[in-house]
Order: C-alpha cells, then structure tokens, then sequence
C-alpha cells in the first residue's frame, strides 16, 4: 500500500491528473468524469478519506507487470535467454484451467517482456493440456504464469483439479506471479509442489482493514467500510476479506476491496470488472 497524502490536501486539479496518471491503461478507461463521479459518491465529510484511498492504490499497468516479469525469470536457476545453456527442457503455461481467467493474458505479457515473441520461441510456449504430450522428465523445468495470489484458493484448486496430474514427473514446477499475498503464497506452497515466485508481496499492512494498517485511523476505516458495504453487502472487504487496495490494469482483483470495483444500480466502482 503506497502512502496516502496528508489528511485534508486539497482535491486539486493536479491531484486528480496524478491519479489519472497513475492509473492509465485499466480495461475501462479511467477518466476525469468517471473520477469525479466515483469521488461524487462519498458524502462531502468522507470524501477526503475517499481520496486518501485513491493515493494509497498500487495500480499494476503493463510496464510495471512486464519489468516483474523480466525479474522473476531472470532470478530462476537454470534459465538462460541462450536455449544451449539452459539446464533442461523448458515450458512455460499459464495458470489456468479456464479461458476466462487470467493466466492465458498474462502469458501473453509474460512472453513479451522477455522478447520471446518471435516465432523460434513458439516451441516454448503451450496450453497446460499439451503438458503431458511434451514428455517433459526430472531435468526439465515448467513455469506457470500468472499474476496475482491472493487467498490462493484459485490456484489450489485448480493444482488439485488438473495440474497436480499435468506436471506429474517433471523435475521442477515454479509459478511466476507479478504479486502475491503472503497468506496466499504460503498456502500455495503448502498445497502444491510449486516454488512461488513473485515480485511484489503483500503483506499485512496492506490490509485496509486489519489492524496492521495504520495509514488509516479506526473511524475512517469504519466508514470507508459503509462504502464497502454498499458496493458489496457480503463482501465489503473483497475476497477473503483481504481488504486490499491492489488494481491490474486488465482487471482489478476480486480480493480488494469492494468500494474499487463493484457497479451496480447503487454503486459504480473506478475499476469494474467486467465491463
């Protein structure tokens, strides 16, 4: 969670073309209407504290995703760019054992970032169903992309659905994720036999509101809650109750908090998911 301003700076125009600079690039552009609009929904006394939240968002576009892309792989033992000094076969997948979800988008940005977009890397490149017809043995090496852990339940599902079985035999197994809860990660390596590699943790002062945040007093994470609570009456605090403040520019995840991302009749989320 990045550090808010301090309480009562004034909602400049400047202010709000910083925050349009820091989120360029989300799915539904983030512009000054749809700004002012969602800031227009908090009472006159919260919307100070509504602000504050828009400072504190770390917002992930795709440089940022593809500059941890870039280290996570360079920092995995036996990698080399150069095929002949690589140690073993390697196949990178994604994540996912449905078309919606992320993992095939985040291969796609995965593959990008490490200049392997040209058609000699094509080889290298496979759905999680094409696993088994690789042959792949104990020398060789799998990574999995995505880009987010957050509870880890999605990812231990799907390891106990389908992966488990796809990477049966193959020597090493890493997910590579741009940034993972560290809940989540535990439970992910407690679950699976996947080594997890993320760049960015997050950690429990990112929980807006857990008692390990203090960027935020007692009362105004009460009534940032009411907010919530509107936007998403079961789950104000996210998925999991993570209660974070983290946004993808191609989708925020359901695990923040629901203020950024839920629209409805009642409220319009800055960061919708679907649309």
């Amino acid at each position: 969670m990045r550090p808010p301003r301090p309480r009562n700076s004034p909602i400049s125009q400047a202010r709000k073309e910083a925050w349009l600079t820091d989120f360029v690039g989300y799915r539904a552009a983030v512009n000054q209407g749809r700004l002012e609009a969602w800031l227009g929904q908090f009472a006159e006394p919260d919307r100070d504290l509504a602000a504050r939240v828009l400072d504190c968002i770390e917002f992930f576009g795709t440089d940022r995703i593809a500059h941890a892309y870039r280290t996570c792989l360079a920092a995995l033992p036996g990698w080399h760019a150069n095929e002949e000094q690589r140690a073993g076969r390697w196949r990178f997948a994604p994540m996912s054992d449905s078309a919606g979800d992320s993992g095939g988008t985040m291969l796609h940005q995965f593959r990008i970032a490490n200049g392997m977009s040209r058609k000699n890397s094509n080889h290298l490149f496979i759905q999680p169903a094409s696993l088994l017809k690789e042959e792949l043995g104990p020398e060789d090496t799998v990574v999995l992309v995505d880009d987010f852990i957050g509870t880890g339940d999605q990812v231990t599902t799907a390891w106990e659905s389908s992966f488990s079985e796809l990477v049966a035999g193959i020597g090493t197994v890493y997910l590579l994720v741009v940034a993972a809860r560290r809940q989540g990660r535990e439970c992910v390596s407690n679950v699976t036999d996947m080594a997890v590699h993320c760049a960015h943790e997050v950690t429990d002062a990112d929980d807006f509101f857990g008692q390990a945040c203090h960027q935020f007093t007692p009362e105004e994470k009460d009534a940032f809650k009411r907010y919530c609570k509107r936007a998403n009456r079961t789950r104000p605090a996210g998925y999991g109750d993570c209660g974070l403040l983290v946004v993808f520019s191609h989708r925020c995840p359901s695990d923040s908090v629901a203020a950024l991302h839920a629209s409805h009749t009642r409220w319009r989320g800055l960061f919708p998911r679907n649309d």
